[in-house]
């Protein structure tokens, strides 16, 4: 059966001062009155009922997000005791999933993506589902890009090994970590480099044996984790499912997915979704521009008014405010180490 492991631990420091510790990005609402987790839940339960989706979480998110998610069985959560990145939190997930389900194929999601095309995006999806399930096989997906972003990692394809629900799907001929600006235009220019989309389906069986087979301490560490999980985990290494997996397999293809992706890492990813006007500010609330441009605002229902300013972000949530030039969000992050540093967390 068809099985959905969402990824819901994280904190999206990046995006602060919306996303905080216990109401991180994923339980915002940046698009409609739905939460992002809950609007990666609803585009897939259609064909992945609730009960065979599994959230991975932290502790302290565990109860916004059940909240948010009541649909979901409550045997569904697993709590990571610590953050350990994608590649332990896959491998967990996957043996929880695989003591249930020996036949799963396992369908890996971010819960905090944005996606505009639900169909395109669920026609991409089941061909994915189908790929994995024909072999063994580890199957991701592309994004075309927009733009040279150096923000994202990305994947070049190579040939054309099939076709799933009448979409092309490609052998992988490398991952490429994030770019330098001139690398990511050469890429763009090229037309066979796509945006990592952080996507992947796998038949849990597989995804397991290929951890035994490229990652054998990690795997065996997670095995004795299902006895003592609060011991073990914490010592797994801090590892992505790219690095541990993705990068050294051989068999790995890839679906383009032109279905209005964004992961919505940092606020510069709303100059693609929000409103924009005539002179290219996008804003969700109430906002007055004068002799403004290419402004980013988020009031959170105050409003906000532009004055001879140009290519800032602007954002007002509960205690803190932040502006920064646009081209800095991808750093806002620091913000959170002086926070730490500084023992202010209230903020955080």
């Amino acid at each position: 059966m068809n099985w959905a492991l969402i990824m819901a631990g994280g904190q999206g420091t990046r995006f602060w001062p919306a996303s905080r510790l216990r109401r991180p990005k994923q339980l915002l609402s940046v698009i409609s009155s739905k939460s992002l987790i809950q609007e990666t839940v609803s585009r897939i339960k259609s064909f992945i009922p609730p009960k065979r989706i599994v959230i991975l979480t932290q502790r302290e998110q565990l109860a916004g997000i059940r909240k948010a998610l009541p649909e979901i069985p409550s045997k569904n959560f697993i709590i990571e005791p610590v953050g350990r990145n994608t590649a332990p939190a896959l491998g967990l997930g996957a043996l929880r999933v695989s003591r249930r389900d020996s036949d799963a194929v396992i369908l890996a999601l971010p819960a905090d993506q944005i996606i505009q095309n639900k169909k395109r995006y669920l026609r991409a999806i089941k061909a994915g589902i189908e790929t994995a399930r024909s072999g063994n096989v580890h199957v991701t997906f592309g994004i075309p890009p927009r733009s040279p972003e150096t923000g994202f990692g990305y994947i070049e394809r190579g040939t054309v090994t099939e076709k799933s629900r009448g979409i092309s799907v490609y052998q992988v001929k490398r991952f490429v970590e994030k770019p330098d600006l001139k690398k990511a235009r050469e890429f763009l220019k090229s037309g066979r480099f796509y945006w990592n989309s952080g996507m992947f389906v796998w038949r849990a069986a597989w995804l397991l044996a290929s951890f035994k087979k490229h990652q054998p301490i990690l795997f065996r560490k997670l095995l004795q984790s299902e006895k003592s999980l609060s011991k073990i985990y914490p010592t797994l290494p801090s590892i992505s499912i790219d690095y541990a997996l993705m990068e050294s397999a051989s068999n790995v293809r890839m679906i383009p997915g032109d279905f209005g992706w964004s992961d919505v890492g940092s606020w510069s990813a709303f100059e693609h979704i929000w409103p924009k006007d005539k002179l290219r500010n996008v804003s969700r609330g109430r906002l007055i521009a004068i002799d403004s441009s290419g402004n980013i605002v988020d009031g959170n229902s105050k409003l906000v008014a532009l004055l001879g300013v140009k290519d800032l972000v602007v954002v007002s949530a509960g205690d803190a405010v932040l502006v920064a030039q646009k081209d800095k969000v991808q750093d806002v992050r620091k913000i959170i180490d002086i926070l730490k540093k500084q023992k202010l967390t209230q903020y955080l």
